[in-house]
């Protein structure tokens, strides 16, 4: 839904918190390389207890050692995840839509509505394509981001917001 004079407005929705932070999880997030290292390390650790029956006494204490560090690895971040997502959506109903804009030529975005003073980012960093959306960066590609779902970011009013950041 737009509003206004170029004010495009976004419903954060529980939908789409979960998949904010699932795209984030998988695809800019640091944690992914030790998700993908300890599952690597489970997998190698079993399979070097079922196929060399030789060396099974002497590898079965690193591996029962080492399968259930990878497991915690593996699970932290999705504990994390769950626990990001019960806390965000508790706080749902007062979350105000996100809001995208032009200011001073530069795509911006921010919260809660223009008139009451609310703090707007400008978009001046990388545009990083991650699963199915976009990751818009305020400075480079790390730290604060929005991240718009394809389903918006292919919206006409969002492209027409984002078009015009785009240097010619």
């Amino acid at each position: 839904m737009s509003t206004g004079a170029g004010v495009v407005r976004l419903p954060r929705d529980a939908a789409y918190l979960r998949e904010h932070y699932l795209q984030w999880l998988l695809h800019r997030s640091r944690q992914r390389w030790s998700m993908l290292i300890a599952l690597l390390l489970a997998l190698a650790g079993v399979a070097s207890l079922c196929w060399q029956a030789a060396l099974r006494p002497l590898l079965a204490g690193p591996v029962v050692l080492l399968v259930p560090v990878a497991a915690w690895l593996w699970l932290m971040p999705l504990f994390e995840f769950r626990r990001w997502v019960r806390s965000a959506s508790g706080g749902l109903p007062a979350m105000p839509d996100l809001l995208l804009e032009i200011r001073d030529g530069v795509p911006a975005f921010g919260a809660g509505d223009p008139g009451q003073g609310g703090v707007r980012f400008a978009l001046r960093g990388e545009r990083v394509r991650a699963g199915r959306g976009i990751f818009l960066y305020v400075q480079g590609r790390n730290g604060r981001h929005l991240y718009l779902p394809e389903r918006w970011a292919l919206r006409e009013d969002v492209r027409r917001v984002l078009d015009a950041g785009e240097p010619a």
